[in-house]
Order: structure tokens, then sequence, then C-alpha cells
């Protein structure tokens, strides 16, 4: 799975790079709007079906024509939805392209209503291979086909179109993966619905979590301000997309399936937390450290508007792979209201402080103001965590200092390095991340060896390193 979303990353950020070059901020900023707006409302079409199917231990054709069933239904309603709102979304960004942008990418919604629900058993069977094969053949094509849109249309509606096309070839090659033909059923919508909706409430709020911040500044700032903020996002979730949040498709099925042992399922959580704080904090302050010469090396001077932006947002992302994990643990034992309510609670807390941080200071202040509601928000997510899963504070701090302490030596080496060498951006970038993964690697490792080399991640890593080389 990490892998995939590695190659998956890749490929976007790719892509990215080259619509950068052809497309203006103007282009990003029309289809950011339309993004955000379109996130939120398809999380009704998904409706949480994924999470009950793998879930449910005593699973008959019934249930997967159901969800089937449910899912065409949600789509439906989504694409309707969408629709309906693109008038008033436009009025609220005083961007009128946006209709149109957001009528013509409600048929994906549509679309992705009728995707074959039998390739949940990717994910059900832990055939994480075949869940491979299938996101990187339709990775590979939307690619290509969005590209040759940009160099044909040179605005935003290759954006648009390559997006309607991708949804349309997952429908298609999803009864190409998997040879299952699921039948309209109604038969357990209910029970299904019963255990999702508050998925669904959970999902709702955590997409408006996820760009509340870019409704502000779409609300509040020109069209183009929009796009160096999407642009700065972008850069600041691309390791974290890569390397951590892929892990939370493969991780449900597993927790889910240890939900009746609780002790085993806390090791297990432990296990995975210690390795997520490395990946984080290391993604984290790397990127801070490298942002000025990742903009300009990558995206070019017309981006430099984003440089300043990519420390607190990437920061903010890192404390979000944080809270992640545990969250997918509760959905595990069923506790799907609690997750709800958390995600609301902190939707709250954003939708107060961003707009007066945009407002007073611009939206830099702004993301500073998210990356401190994100650390706020951080214990409050542990305690009540804490409450249905034997662990104990001092265990997730153990796991956590040793990453954290190294991303910050990291940071002001990097930093310290750049101001001495004064390199082209490009070239400098290569040269900094090299020193920055040495220094971290090597405080991590000097760390663990002054604690005494307890148990976790290090020297799991170790002992598989020694297992391969030997």
């Amino acid at each position: 799975m990490v892998a995939l979303r590695w190659i998956m990353r890749i490929l976007n950020f790719s892509v990215v790079i080259v619509l950068a070059r052809i497309l203006a901020p103007d282009d990003f900023g029309i289809f950011a709007i339309a993004l955000m707006v379109l996130g939120i409302i398809e999380l009704i079409g998904e409706g949480g079906v994924e999470f009950a199917l793998i879930r449910e231990t005593e699973i008959t054709d019934e249930h997967f024509g159901s969800a089937w069933a449910l899912q065409i239904i949600l789509g439906l309603v989504t694409g309707l939805l969408v629709f309906v709102a693109a008038p008033l979304v436009a009025l609220i960004f005083n961007e009128p392209r946006a209709e149109l942008v957001l009528q013509i990418l409600a048929l994906r919604s549509v679309l992705l209503g009728f995707t074959n629900i039998g390739i949940v058993c990717f994910l059900k069977d832990f055939e994480f291979h075949k869940e491979f094969a299938f996101n990187l053949a339709q990775g590979l094509i939307e690619g290509l086909v969005t590209i040759g849109l940009a160099f044909l249309l040179r605005d935003y509606m290759a954006l648009v179109l390559g997006s309607v096309f991708a949804a349309g070839l997952t429908v298609v090659m999803s009864y190409f993966f998997h040879p299952y033909r699921p039948r309209f059923s109604l038969g357990k919508v209910t029970e299904i619905w019963s255990f999702s909706s508050w998925i669904v409430v959970a999902d709702l709020a955590e997409e408006a979590v996820s760009v509340v911040d870019r409704i502000v500044v779409g609300i509040v700032s020109a069209t183009s301000t929009l796009g160096l903020y999407h642009m700065a996002a972008s850069v600041g979730n691309t390791m974290f997309e890569g390397t951590i949040f892929p892990l939370w498709r493969g991780l449900f099925p597993s927790y889910a399936r240890m939900a009746r042992f609780p002790q085993l399922l806390a090791k297990a959580f432990l296990a995975v937390f210690g390795w997520v704080a490395i990946i984080a904090c290391a993604a984290s302050f790397g990127i801070a450290a490298v942002a000025n010469e990742l903009i300009l090396g990558l995206l070019g001077d017309k981006w430099v508007g984003a440089v300043p932006l990519v420390p607190w947002l990437t920061f903010a992302t890192g404390i979000a792979a944080l809270v992640d994990n545990p969250l997918l643990v509760l959905t595990a034992l069923g506790h799907t209201r609690l997750c709800a309510l958390q995600s609301i609670g902190r939707l709250i807390l954003l939708a107060i402080v961003l707009p007066v941080a945009a407002i007073v200071g611009g939206i830099e202040s702004m993301a500073i103001g998210l990356f401190f509601v994100s650390l706020l928000y951080l214990p409050i997510q542990t305690y009540y965590f804490l409450k249905h899963v034997p662990l104990t504070l001092g265990m997730l701090v153990a796991v956590t200092r040793r990453p954290l302490l190294s991303g910050i030596v990291m940071f002001c080496v990097v930093r310290l390095v750049a101001e001495m060498l004064n390199l082209p951006p490009l070239f400098a970038l290569f040269c900094e991340a090299a020193i920055g993964g040495i220094v971290f690697a090597g405080t991590m490792y000097f760390l663990w060896v002054v604690e005494g080399k307890p148990a976790g991640s290090e020297s799991a890593l170790l002992k598989k390193a020694a297992q391969y080389f030997t």
C-alpha cells in the first residue's frame, strides 16, 4: 500500500510539475474551489460502505448487493447536490467560472456510484497486490490524459475533464479487475447504514477540516492567492500522502480483526505509531527545512509566494498524521460516534480561528493558526483514545520523543547548511535532502543508544537489516 501511494504521489506530483509549467495559478485556483466542494459532498457518496463491509465478519451476497445499491443511490444524491450547489459556490467565491466546472464534475460523482463493490475484497482479504495494480493502472492513464488535455486546451478545463475521465475509468476498470458482479438489493441497506452513517458524519467533518483553510482563503483573497495556497498545501502533503496515509487502508482490516482482543490491538497500534512518528517527524521538519529550494527549484519563481506557507502547513499535516491512526482504531472498535464528535469539534474551532487570522494577518497568519489549532487538538484526541485502549501516555511519549528531537536537530542543521552553501535551488534541494536524511538517522541512532537501546522501531529496523544482509 505504501509502495502504491509512493508511485501514485510521484506520478501525480510529476503531473503537477508539468501542469504548473503549462497552466497559471489562476487555473489551479478555479479547480481548487471545485475540489473543495466536491471533496466534501462526495464523502456522502462513499457512505462508509467500505468500512462496513470490511468490519462485517459474516458477509453474504446480500450484503454486497445492498452495499452496491446504497453506493449507487448515494452517488446519484451526491451528483445532484454538486450540480445544485454550483451556482451558490460561484456566488460565495465570486468566481462565475466555478459554476460550470462543478456542474461538469457532478457527473464524476454519479459515475463513481456504479463502481464494482467487489473491489472491497482487495482490502478485506488482504490482497493488496491487486489493489496496487488497480490503482496504478488507473493513475497512469489518468495522468497521461490530463497532461494531454493541458497541452491541448491550455486552461483549467483540462483538470476538470481529466477528473471526469478518471471517474469513468475507475468504474470500467473495477469490473475488469474483479470478477464479482453485484446484484441490486435493499435487504441489508439499513444494517449497513446504521454503522456507516456516523462514518459519513466523521468523514464529512474531516474533509471540511482539510479544506476549511482553503475556503477561507478563497473567500477573503483573489483566485490567484488561492492557487498559491493550494500549491503550498499540495507540496506540504506530498510526503504524507506517499508514506503514512496509505497505511490506513491496509491497517483498518487488521485493526477490525483484532477488535475483540484489546491487548493485541494495543500492541499492534503502538508498533505502528512508532513508525508513524518517525515518518511524520522526518517529513515535517524535512520539508519545512527545504521549502524555499523545493518551491523555487521544482515549480519556478512564479510560485515564490507559497514558500512561507509550506512549513506551517507541513507541520499541521504531520500532526494530522499522528491523530488519524488512533481514530482508525476507535472506528475499528465501533466508536464511530465519538470519532464524528471529535472531528466536528475540531472543525468548529478552525471555523472560528482561521477567518480571524486571515483577516488580521493574511494567509500566512492563517497557516500559522491552522498549525496551532492542530497542536491544541492533539492532547484532546489522545485523552479520549486512551480511555478506550489499554495504553498509557508514557507509552506514546516513549515512541515519539526520539523522532521529534531528531527532526528538530535535522531542521537546524539543514537551514544552517543552506545559509552557508548558497547554491542554485534545485542542486541545493538534493544536497540538503541528503544531509537532512543522514542527520535525522544519525541523531535517532545516537538517542537510541543513549537511552539503552530500548525495544522499538530502531531495534526492529536493525534486526530486519541484519536478517537481510546475513
